[in-house]
């Protein structure tokens, strides 16, 4: 079986070490019931997981697979297909641990049977659909350092169960323009995978214009993250293209996030817009992807804030 992830301490706590333990040996699953997907609950605990657990004395995985998913939702094994394995090294606790995981088509569906201190912890099974099993799972926030192994290794598993085109139902639509409900989705989205990954998001979305008498001469938009400022748009009214107005809308956008956490901005304009326009304004070009038709070349810049 191939190995879909290996999480240490360096992912969970962000700090080294390796612990040799001799490894402990589980079997889980995503155990599908129709379109329905079993979820064990700790109300104690506020956990989500998938179905599984230890591997006993003289048991080979599929039949502690089995025996598991009997216990935890009732569930005798129709269809098993392997899925991958998640090793975990927990460096602090001095533990090892194999996960074998598969999915799992329920062949007939019973009665759980939890241990007393699982019924004590108050778990339960439920059943959602995938899209729900996901959210639940990734929306966990782990107040321990085993829970957070706990939340990463069935992480793991829903990511690659995912990866099957097959595996989700879907349509893929082109929208007139952007709505609040898909913007805090990016947003979101972005702000959940640079916590995992120890990074604060930083995201700004601006736009300036410059405007008289006419109405709108000019304008400029952009946005900011991680560290970087980006210049997307800039555009002046032809008849003002002389004045140094783009100049100023520029330094309007490195005014008004120099000092904060950004310390480089950046952005592309073609051969024929205005590579010579933003060199004069101290941009450096860090790369040129050249074209045929030089007017296509499209030039790289930045410039320190």
């Amino acid at each position: 079986m191939k190995i879909i992830a290996e999480i240490t301490d360096k992912e969970i706590l962000g700090t080294g070490g390796m612990s040799s333990a001799e490894p402990r040996y589980t079997a889980r699953a995503i155990v599908k019931n129709g379109d329905l997907y079993a979820v064990i609950h700790s109300e104690k605990f506020h956990k989500y997981s998938l179905p599984g657990g230890g591997v006993d004395d003289g048991e080979d995985i599929i039949t502690a697979l089995k025996r598991e998913i009997l216990e935890e939702t009732g569930c005798t094994c129709g269809k098993i297909s392997e899925l991958g394995i998640v090793k975990e090294n927990r460096a602090q606790a001095d533990y090892t641990q194999l996960s074998y995981y598969y999915v799992v088509e329920a062949d007939s569906v019973g009665v759980p049977h939890f241990t007393e201190v699982e019924t004590k912890s108050g778990t339960v099974l439920q059943w959602h659909t995938l899209s729900e099993m996901i959210k639940l799972i990734n929306d966990l926030q782990p107040a321990t350092y085993q829970q957070q192994y706990l939340k990463a290794r069935d992480v793991a598993a829903l990511e690659e169960y995912t990866k099957g085109d097959s595996m989700v139902e879907f349509v893929i639509k082109k929208v007139a323009e952007k709505n609040k409900e898909i913007g805090d989705f990016i947003n979101e989205g972005f702000s959940k995978y640079c916590e995992q990954n120890r990074l604060t998001l930083n995201y700004d979305e601006f736009c300036f214009v410059a405007e008289n008498e006419d109405g709108i001469i000019g304008a400029i938009t952009g946005r900011a993250y991680y560290n970087e400022v980006h210049i997307g748009d800039l555009i002046v009214d032809e008849k003002y293209r002389k004045s140094g107005l783009g100049s100023k809308l520029v330094k309007t956008v490195e005014d008004t996030y120099k000092g904060k956490e950004y310390d480089i901005i950046t952005l592309t304009t073609f051969g024929f817009q205005a590579p010579e326009f933003y060199k004069k304004l101290g941009y450096k070009v860090d790369f040129v992807r050249n074209n045929c038709d030089s007017r296509l070349s499209k030039y790289f810049l930045s410039k320190a804030l």
